[in-house]
């Protein structure tokens, strides 16, 4: 009796940890990849964005320029750092991606 309560137990403690523990789990795997191949803007983009679910916003624009380096010619790349310049409340930078964007080949 006392060993299933355990292991109900440990499962509700692992399964309200795990989202804390596993954002930063992943986010080292995946800057572990992109070291690997740096020229994936997509790897870049995901790296972003889960930098962004971690509030590391300084560090997931950095992965947003380094993708629009990559690829300029990708408007989602272009949306995703207007978004964020404009959560960062840099409203000019957040216009000028927003219009490279648009200027794009809208990929």
């Amino acid at each position: 009796m006392y060993a299933v309560l355990g292991f109900i137990v440990f499962i509700v403690l692992i399964s309200v940890s795990l989202p804390i523990i596993f954002p930063s789990i992943l986010t080292g795997c995946v800057a572990f990849l992109i070291a690997l191949k740096p020229e994936d803007h997509e790897g870049w983009l995901y790296y972003g964005d889960l930098l962004i679910k971690q509030n590391q916003y300084i560090e997931a624009l950095d992965a947003y320029q380094t993708a629009a380096k990559l690829r300029p010619d990708i408007t989602k790349i272009w949306m995703k750092l207007g978004n964020l310049f404009n959560e960062l409340g840099q409203f000019d930078e957040a216009d000028k991606a927003f219009r490279t964007g648009l200027g794009s080949n809208f990929l």
